[in-house]
């Protein structure tokens, strides 16, 4: 029964990581979009298509778990 709830414990452990590390990119995503827009005056397509994808794979994790 210990080893079950210590093995809880470190699944919901991994949980919390994985929550901050989706908050962190989707940081990181709205950062390098700003420094881009700031750097050309305007966001190539190309590279927001690419931010878009990275978007949808960040939250596609989220509805997967």
């Amino acid at each position: 029964m210990r080893q079950m709830q210590k093995e809880i414990i470190e699944i919901q452990d991994v949980y919390t990581d994985m929550r901050g590390l989706r908050h962190d990119m989707r940081s990181h995503l709205a950062n390098i979009s700003l420094l881009v827009k700031g750097a050309a005056g305007s966001v190539n397509e190309e590279l927001e298509s690419y931010m878009g994808k990275m978007e949808e794979t960040v939250s596609k994790q989220k509805r997967n778990r």
